[in-house]
């Protein structure tokens, strides 16, 4: 079983993001709901990749249409995780 059958099966209404399963990190509760959680930065590296977008317009993507997007009470999560070999890219407000 994969992180999306799992989350299928905690939450048969979880909302994913087209070409963004390699962004998937795990789950999130909010308010007795169990919702996709998403890693930013894989995110906008997946934009980068599927899309062919340069860093900035995938960042700005994922922060306007998916990170700022409200699609309802399963609105995906989404985390930017720390890790020692990479610098996390820093919110942006403006976008």
């Amino acid at each position: 079983m994969n992180v999306k059958e799992y989350l299928e099966e905690l939450n048969p209404d979880v909302i994913f993001y087209e070409d963004m399963d390699d962004a998937i990190v795990g789950f999130y509760e909010r308010d007795d709901k169990i919702v996709a959680l998403y890693d930013t930065n894989k995110c906008i590296q997946c934009a980068m990749k599927v899309n062919g977008l340069p860093f900035d317009e995938a960042s700005e993507h994922v922060y306007f249409n998916m990170i700022n997007a409200y699609l309802g009470e399963n609105n995906p999560a989404f985390a930017t995780l720390w890790s020692e070999d990479t610098v996390p890219h820093p919110p942006t407000a403006t976008i």
